[in-house]
């Protein structure tokens, strides 16, 4: 980047629009070249500010400069075959260990039946092969929701009712005012809050999977019911 951007300004100021043209290329768009054509453009950029190299001393080009770009031409080259070697030998290692899974399942499956004669006439070493057989994956309980309701005065709100009718899921308040409802799957719900002496509202909250959702919500005041004359 940095000789092609030299030899753009000497192709500029020597009128050399052909030059120019052929050693244009920006930054962004020699990162997005094949490694092939990446190298073959690089060789193309070496070997013209080599033939020009008399001419690019006021543009700071020296011969060091292109000696070492042409080493580090030759090393690209020699690195080239290694990502393909090793995105191969990776697969295989793939494939290699999924026929071991493959072959293990396929034993124990035959252990299964071979166990099964001995269901009566052993059965506590039949209970403990089955148990141990079992495949028991932890259920984490993430905090899905979380969230605190005060009055218009920021006030906790004790026992107010927190509710995602959907999911049929429903919490109360602590005395801080504070909730928490763990396992919601992702997607936007409908949480209701409610309390005697607070007006009701409905809110709508964005679930996120593996994050967790604030929200702090004010309720007002009830409206006072007119008793009957």
């Amino acid at each position: 980047v940095n000789i092609s951007a030299r030899l753009q300004a000497y192709a500029l100021n020597t009128h050399d629009l052909q030059l120019f043209q052929a050693v244009k290329h920006k930054r962004n768009a020699i990162i997005k070249l094949r490694d092939g054509s990446c190298i073959d453009y690089c060789q193309h950029v070496h070997d013209q500010a080599q033939e020009h190299l008399q001419n690019l001393a006021p543009y700071g080009v020296t011969q060091q400069d292109l000696t070492t770009f042409q080493a580090a031409i030759k090393k690209f080259l020699k690195w080239q075959p290694k990502t393909r070697s090793a995105i191969v030998n990776k697969r295989m290692s793939t494939r290699a260990l999924a026929e071991s899974i493959a072959l293990c399942a396929t034993k124990l499956k035959a252990m299964d039946i071979y166990v099964k004669m001995l269901q009566t006439s052993h059965p506590e070493f039949y209970e403990t092969y089955t148990g141990c057989r079992k495949l028991i994956t932890p259920s984490y309980r993430k905090i899905a929701l979380r969230g605190q309701i005060t009055n218009e005065e920021g006030m906790p709100i004790h026992n107010a009712v927190i509710t995602i009718n959907t999911l049929r899921k429903t919490t109360k308040t602590t005395h801080l005012g504070r909730f928490e409802i763990k396992t919601i799957p992702p997607g936007v719900y409908k949480v209701t809050i409610q309390h005697p002496s607070h007006q009701t509202q409905t809110i709508k909250v964005a679930i996120t999977a593996n994050q967790r959702t604030d929200i702090t919500t004010k309720l007002p005041p009830g409206i006072p019911m007119r008793m009957a004359s």
